[in-house]
C-alpha cells in the first residue's frame, strides 16, 4: 500500500509537472507570436539553413554618410587644433566613444582617454555636429525567419593632435590650421 501510494504521489507529480511545463512553452509561443505580430507589415525575412560552413555576421556596424574616408576627412576638416594647446606645445592622442542611435544621431560623446580639457572639448564638439549616420543594425530571430533590425550603437574614434607636420600619419590627424571658421 505504501508503494502504490508513493506511485500516485509521483504520478501526479509528473503530471503537474507535464501540465505547468506545456503551460509555459504556450505562454512563451504565445509571447512569441504576438511579438513577431508587431514586426513591420515591411519587414524581409530570410532563410539561413543553407548557409552551413559559411561565416554570417549578425551585426552591422553603424556608417558615416560616404564612408570611412569621408568621416576622416570629416574630423580633419572640421576639427581645430585650440589655440592654447598650440602655445603651450601640447600634443597627444584623444580617444572618443560615442553612441549612433536608430534614427541616426548622436548622443552620448564621451572621452575615454583625453589630452587636455580645450583639446577634449573641441573633440567633443566636433563629434556633436556630425551628420547623421546610417544606423548599425542586428540580425534576429522570428517564427518566419532572420531578419535585420536597427540597434543602438556605440563607436570610438581616436583622434591626435600633433604639432609635428614633416612626418606622415595615418588616422585622424588634427594640425594646427590658419583660418578658423
Amino acid at each position: 500500500m505504501n508503494s502504490l501510494r508513493k506511485a500516485c504521489i509521483i504520478a501526479s507529480f509528473a503530471v503537474t509537472f507535464i501540465f505547468i511545463t506545456s503551460n509555459e512553452i504556450l505562454s512563451q509561443s504565445k509571447s512569441q507570436t504576438d511579438k513577431d505580430q508587431k514586426l513591420k507589415a515591411d519587414t524581409i525575412f530570410f532563410d539561413l539553413s543553407n548557409t552551413e560552413g559559411l561565416f554570417i555576421e549578425f551585426e552591422q556596424p553603424p556608417q558615416f554618410p560616404g564612408g570611412d574616408r569621408a568621416l576622416t576627412n570629416y574630423i580633419i576638416q572640421n576639427t581645430f587644433y585650440p589655440h592654447t594647446a598650440i602655445d603651450d606645445s601640447i600634443m597627444g592622442k584623444v580617444f572618443t566613444k560615442f553612441a549612433v542611435n536608430i534614427d541616426g544621431s548622436i548622443d552620448d560623446v564621451q572621452i575615454i582617454r583625453g589630452v587636455r580639457s580645450d583639446i577634449d572639448i573641441e573633440c567633443i564638439r566636433v563629434i556633436k555636429e556630425m551628420p547623421t549616420w546610417k544606423p548599425g543594425e542586428v540580425m534576429k530571430k522570428a517564427q518566419k525567419g532572420y531578419y535585420w533590425t536597427k540597434f543602438r550603437m556605440f563607436y570610438s574614434i581616436p583622434i591626435t593632435f600633433t604639432l609635428d607636420t614633416l612626418s606622415i600619419h595615418n588616422g585622424f590627424i588634427i594640425t594646427p590650421k590658419h583660418d578658423r571658421k
